[in-house]
């Protein structure tokens, strides 16, 4: 393995445009975080954010450009980051995902087709860009939500599926 077993510990959270919440740069606490609101305030899509410092793309979207705001998509370049520094106990590391929307004169030279813009994904880790294919093991996560509950119920094929994609975090 690349990396010791110890766990990895998100020190530093950036936000931007991802889904409902507009901008969050925070310091994150040693120990634990409470996530506490009302429904619908972005609990959840701050726990998906997290968990795409895993493997470079979201459990929850079935496609990238679900994640970008509803609030931007308007722009003449609409995009989504999310950033942060993640503690290892033997290095720290900076990982950091960018999608963007092509621009609004793209769409435009493509009449009838304005819902197809092109979508970029840029991913770096440590200011090195890296291939989405590439990032996984460099950051440690696992997001059991609600609709995981299928993996205590449902078939063994599920419980294998989870158990592959989060093994491979740690050996490829």
């Amino acid at each position: 393995a690349r990396h010791d077993a110890l766990p990895s510990l998100l020190r530093h959270l950036t936000l931007g445009n991802f889904r409902n919440i507009a901008h969050v740069d925070r310091e994150l606490p040693p120990g634990g975080t409470v996530l506490d609101g009302d429904n619908t305030q972005g609990k959840t899509n701050l726990l998906e954010a997290i968990s795409m410092f895993a493997a470079a793309k979201s459990v929850r979207a079935e496609h990238d450009r679900d994640l970008l705001s509803w609030a931007v998509r308007g722009e003449t370049i609409p995009f989504t980051r999310v950033a942060g520094t993640i503690a290892r106990s033997s290095d720290e590391v900076r990982v950091e995902i960018v999608l963007q929307l092509g621009s609004q004169e793209e769409a435009e030279a493509a009449p009838g087709r304005p819902s197809t813009r092109h979508l970029l994904k840029r991913t770096k880790v440590n200011g090195v860009p890296r291939r989405a294919g590439d990032f996984g093991g460099e950051v440690r996560a696992v997001l059991f939500g609600p609709q995981d509950i299928g993996l205590v119920y449902g078939p063994p094929s599920l419980r294998r599926r989870h158990l592959d994609l989060t093994l491979s975090q740690v050996d490829r």
